[in-house]
């Protein structure tokens, strides 16, 4: 995959000019490892670790992929509200809620088998007395 990566050993901020730039940019390299990436030319994006503070937005029709792995390949200091694919025992989708990893319980989509029974009948009585079924003569 190709990407731009800047570096900064303690952090700090990079500035970028040329040709195609209006105006100056600055982006803001993390002080944690002093890495940032910024999409390859495909449009992707590849973080090992991204906290969002305020909300996150996935707009578009597609899907949003989330973490997929075994039971021994969670991590060892879940946090409430984790979400994620387990792929044990034929695989189903668990959260994080009240210190356990709790399973999800889904059901697949599609159409439906209805048995019903039209009972008819009935109505009102006629000159000649009877009812229901028909008169009495």
């Amino acid at each position: 995959m190709s990407q731009l990566v800047f570096q900064a050993n303690a952090g700090g901020t990079i500035t970028l000019n040329g040709e195609n730039t209006a105006t100056a940019k600055n982006l803001t390299v993390p002080a944690i490892d002093g890495t940032l990436l910024v999409e390859d030319v495909s449009g992707n994006l590849d973080v090992t670790n991204l906290n969002v503070s305020g909300e996150a937005q996935f707009t578009g029709t597609g899907e949003i992929l989330i973490p997929v792995g075994n039971t021994s390949e969670r991590t060892d200091t879940p946090t409430e509200g984790m979400i994620r694919y387990n792929t044990d025992g034929g695989g189903f989708y668990e959260g994080y809620e009240a210190g356990e990893w709790k399973t999800f319980t889904t059901q697949t989509q599609g159409s439906y088998l209805a048995e019903y029974l039209v009972v008819a009948g009935g109505g009102g009585t006629g000159a000649d007395g009877g009812g229901g079924a028909g008169g009495v003569e």
